[in-house]
């Protein structure tokens, strides 16, 4: 027969509703299967060995790339032309490209790892725009680096919550701690308040900044100590943005409803 001796139909009180007819029908196909498979060999699973050998086979991918994107920002100082603003942007860009901070700034410094963590954007394209002379501003410098890390919180969330974002968040005070560094003149240009992330903070930004208010530059000169120590950090704006973003798919909602109800109550009067 089709089942094993021994086999027993299930009681009243298992097939429920269903009759012996239907559980013969159920069960006689996976019967049949179940002989068919018996002897054969089964699907292959990766064992673990296999799993960590992959793993470490991108591991050294992403190594090898990261240490060519070091060494491909290595001469960026060569060039004794250099206005003081290019050479400490070149420098901060080779900060961020040591190879001491490989154990968290790689996904940023290799294509193969940015695409197995999703990050849309990486340090190779400030890279780019740097060495083709295409960005030169450390104000402009500071938005892109940023803009990057921005990106990153905003696919991975909170640091707290996830790995990537963990490692960005290292990265992220590198750059700030570098950026802290530079002369007055360049600090103020490459501020966050200024270069920031997102081009709707940096007009709320400089609206602020033109509006004519009494004493302002008294309380700039009294307070310039305390706000350099108090900057928001990339993350932060980032949930600023985030929040920002809700408010505006609720407005959006709200005058949705309010169109649909205003239709309804001009239907409602044409009926009448």
């Amino acid at each position: 027969g089709d089942f094993e001796v021994g086999w027993r139909p299930p009681s009243r009180k298992e097939r429920g509703a269903r009759s012996l007819g239907e559980i013969d029908s159920a069960t006689l196909p996976l019967a049949k299967s179940a002989k068919a498979l018996k002897g054969a060999a089964l699907p292959a699973v990766p064992l673990k060995e296999e799993r960590d050998e992959h793993m470490e086979a991108l591991s050294l991918t992403a190594t090898e790339e990261a240490r060519a994107a070091t060494a491909s920002v290595s001469a960026l100082l060569d060039d004794e032309t250099l206005a003081d603003e290019q050479v400490a942007v070149g420098r901060v860009l080779q900060e961020l490209f040591a190879a001491k901070y490989y154990s968290f700034s790689r996904p940023f410094l290799s294509a193969t790892e940015a695409e197995a963590c999703a990050l849309t954007a990486s340090l190779l394209s400030v890279r780019d725009k740097i060495t083709s002379r295409a960005l030169t501003d450390i104000g402009a410098f500071a938005s892109e680096v940023r803009r990057v890390f921005a990106d990153c919180y905003m696919v991975h969330g909170h640091p707290n919550q996830s790995a990537v974002s963990k490692k960005c968040e290292r990265i992220d005070a590198v750059f700030e701690q570098n950026i802290s560094l530079l002369p007055r003149s360049l600090r103020a240009k490459a501020s966050i308040l200024v270069a920031t992330p997102f081009e709707e903070i940096a007009n709320t930004s400089t609206a602020t900044n033109e509006a004519p208010c009494e004493g302002a530059e008294e309380r700039r000169r009294s307070s310039r100590a305390r706000v350099e120590t108090q900057l928001p950090t990339t993350l932060q704006l980032v949930e600023q943005e985030r929040q920002r973003q809700r408010g505006v798919l609720e407005a959006q909602r709200r005058l949705e409803r309010e169109r649909q109800r205003a239709a309804s109550e001009e239907w409602a009067v044409a009926t009448v």
